[in-house]
């Protein structure tokens, strides 16, 4: 599992990124459709944005891809919800009826 502080590699390259995340903090995050996360590199970022209460991620896509994918990254992806869609073309679809219909807001 990774850690929840701030990736020190990205907080040096981004300065303003600690203030960023300061200045979230205190806000709600905002549930998100994240569509086919299946990579790790493609499911790092949105638990990374909900470590730091950014968003709110709704991981949708083939869950076993998704839970193959966390267990290579070392990430805990128990807290999110997992919308299974095994076509992208339908996940998509199924992110964006989420977003319509105020369950998510991105």
């Amino acid at each position: 599992m990774q850690s929840s502080s701030t990736d020190p590699q990205t907080s040096d390259h981004h300065p303003h990124f600690a203030r960023l995340l300061k200045t979230a903090e205190p806000l709600p995050p905002i549930p998100t459709a994240v569509i086919a996360p299946e990579e790790a590199d493609a499911l790092s970022g949105p638990v990374l944005g909900a470590q730091h209460t950014l968003i709110d991620p709704i991981l949708i896509g083939d869950r076993a891809k998704i839970e193959s994918a966390a267990e290579a990254a070392g990430l805990d992806i128990s807290p999110y919800r997992i919308v299974e869609e095994s076509n992208h073309r339908a996940a998509a679809a199924r992110g964006t009826a989420l977003v319509n219909s105020g369950e998510a807001a991105a």
